[in-house]
């Protein structure tokens, strides 16, 4: 259906005139913040790949950087620049300029699809739900979502159907990871991206519901997917030396500034793809699942910083001391005479200046890094980090092996330095592993199709992510835990009371047996993969901030006050995590 006749139709009397596609461009205008905020990112992404393939061509063919690297007299930087060999451009770059032509010609009409697409979208907000750009924050999602049941005034409208309707594509790739199907060494942006192209995005019709035909066709739908692996991991194999060569350059640009002007950012971690995807919860709308992972983050820092190498604390202790000692020489020589700070050369061509700037940014790297100090708590620290990442074992809280749980949990938060190298080295390998992907084709295909449920309001979904279908709450551990965290999200959520006692039901069996798999599975181990079939996965948990009791299991869903966490965060680690978590900085995992 055409947008345009989908969102200024008068009058809607059901929830199949609301199509997936419209809900998704609702929830997205609320995430990125309006109208002007959307057009602007976008015009700003375009600008920056612009400047930035002419900067680099600005660097290699104008600048002379054999005379500035043998300068050893006073001169002009102009002296080493040629403006006039700007379009004097090799076979590489000349390219690089027709592959950027071609991008920024797509991303031109992109922008002007978006443009008008997103005026109307405006045009919703304002005319009939009566919220206008600068309310949305202030009203939040729940929010909008209430005048958008009020005014559609459909009885199977409620913030469930929605939010499962708008992350049907994402609540694919979670089961996937947690059946374990998707089995990438180094899943990196790039295989994400393709990933998605050639197994989640042909699954799906311009509305973005799910198609119904592949469950026939499935041979032929194996066979195109196939046909696509192919083709794309050739593509992957012929473009890798322009992505490499760009992704490299702005790696560097985009972080060399922070790195320098931070050197402590150096040593600071964040979550791993693989983990953002482990540890999203079915339904889990993206402004919630940044916020519990920003919050997480802090408790899983403080949780790592607890614990010390005392050989790598002895030997900073040595650089510090021997690197400080230089340092505080070689400014003592510059106070007699400032004169040597540039004239005077410690080593060929290498002047005062240069040495301390180098001694300078070791010791600023070393001391940020080690500045920081963890009192050694290991179980309440895990207890409050599972407060916001319910998803890793209980069995952390009061297990000893706090070595063993230590690297899994590195495993899942890495070094920020070492992703970035991934995500180049694996570059590299992209086309190899995708093609590759094809001994998984068989069982990603038929786990995804063996998996949907057509549901009477929703559509074709997966059935993880059905909170009404019992026998998959009872069986599966990441439906349970999706329910509750979507409740907590959703205090006002109301569902079938038949429903609710069956859950009632559910939560206490779970509880009943919680100890029983604490004990069965004291070696557990995330890196492992769980068996889900078997249902050997843990509960990864109610959060301990809702009262609960055996006897009266009903008041986990009925109860709309949840704990502030605001006072579980670790107060000796305040710093917060990059923005680059934030939804309006992850568009593409909505």
């Amino acid at each position: 259906m055409d947008i345009k006749y989908s969102l200024l139709e008068e009058s809607i009397g059901n929830t199949e005139t609301l199509d997936d596609l419209f809900l998704f461009n609702l929830y997205f205008y609320f995430v990125k913040g309006g109208y002007y905020n959307i057009v602007f990112s976008e015009m700003v992404h375009l600008i920056i790949s612009f400047f930035l393939f002419f900067f680099i061509n600005f660097l290699i063919t104008c600048v002379n950087f054999d005379g500035l690297f043998d300068l050893e007299e006073r001169a002009s930087l102009g002296d080493f620049v040629d403006m006039g060999q700007f379009f004097n451009m090799n076979g590489f770059i000349m390219i690089c300029f027709i592959l950027y032509l071609i991008y920024a010609l797509c991303k031109l009409i992109s922008i002007w699809k978006d443009i008008d697409k997103y005026r109307l979208i405006r045009d919703i907000y304002t005319n009939k739900l009566h919220i206008n750009d600068d309310e949305m924050s202030l009203l939040g999602w729940n929010g909008i979502v209430d005048k958008i049941v009020k005014y559609y005034n459909h009885p199977n409208l409620n913030v469930y159907t929605i939010s499962n309707r708008i992350l049907k594509k994402e609540n694919i790739i979670i089961s996937l990871f947690d059946a374990d199907k998707i089995n990438i060494f180094g899943f990196t942006k790039l295989l994400e991206w393709n990933f998605i192209f050639c197994f989640i995005n042909p699954m799906f019709n311009t509305d973005n519901s799910i198609r119904t035909d592949i469950i026939d066709n499935r041979r032929q739908f194996k066979d195109s997917i196939r046909k696509k692996l192919t083709v794309v991991s050739i593509c992957n194999l012929l473009f890798l030396p322009f992505i490499l060569f760009f992704m490299c350059f702005y790696i560097i640009l985009k972080y060399g500034e922070q790195f320098y002007n931070k050197p402590e950012l150096v040593g600071t971690r964040k979550w791993t793809l693989e983990a953002k995807w482990k540890l999203r919860n079915y339904n889990e709308l993206s402004h919630f699942y940044y916020n519990r992972l920003k919050n997480g983050s802090k408790c899983a820092k403080g949780y790592i910083g607890q614990f010390e190498n005392k050989i790598i604390n002895t030997l900073t202790r040595l650089i510090v001391f021997i690197v400080g000692s230089f340092f505080l020489a070689l400014m003592i020589i510059t106070f007699i005479n400032e004169n040597l700070l540039i004239k005077l050369q410690v080593s060929q061509n290498k002047p005062v200046l240069w040495y301390l700037g180098i001694f300078g940014t070791i010791l600023a790297i070393i001391r940020k890094m080690s500045n920081k100090k963890y009192i050694y708590y290991p179980s309440k620290k895990m207890k409050m980090l599972r407060k916001y990442i319910p998803n890793f074992p209980s069995e952390w809280e009061t297990s000893e092996n706090h070595k063993q749980i230590l690297n899994n949990l590195k495993y899942y938060y890495q070094n920020k330095v070492i992703i970035l190298l991934k995500e180049c080295i694996y570059m590299i390998a992209a086309p190899y592993l995708l093609f590759r992907m094809k001994n998984d084709l068989d069982s990603i295909v038929d786990f995804n199709i063996d998996n949907m449920e057509n549901h009477y309001i929703m559509g074709n979904v997966t059935k993880f992510s059905v909170f009404t279908n019992i026998n998959v709450i009872q069986s599966n551990r990441k439906t349970q835990l999706s329910f509750i965290n979507f409740k907590q999200n959703n205090p006002n959520w109301s569902f079938n009371n038949i429903i609710l006692q069956n859950m009632s039901d559910t939560i206490t069996q779970i509880f009943e047996n919680e100890e029983n798999d604490i004990r069965i599975n004291r070696n557990y181990n995330p890196l492992m993969r769980a068996n889900t079939q078997n249902n050997s996965g843990f509960l990864y948990g109610l959060t301990s901030s809702i009262a609960i009791r055996k006897d009266k299991q009903q008041k986990l869903y009925e109860s709309h006050n949840l704990e502030n966490e605001d006072n579980l965060i670790d107060m000796d680690d305040t710093e917060t995590e990059s923005s680059a978590l934030s939804p309006t900085n992850n568009s593409e995992y909505i």
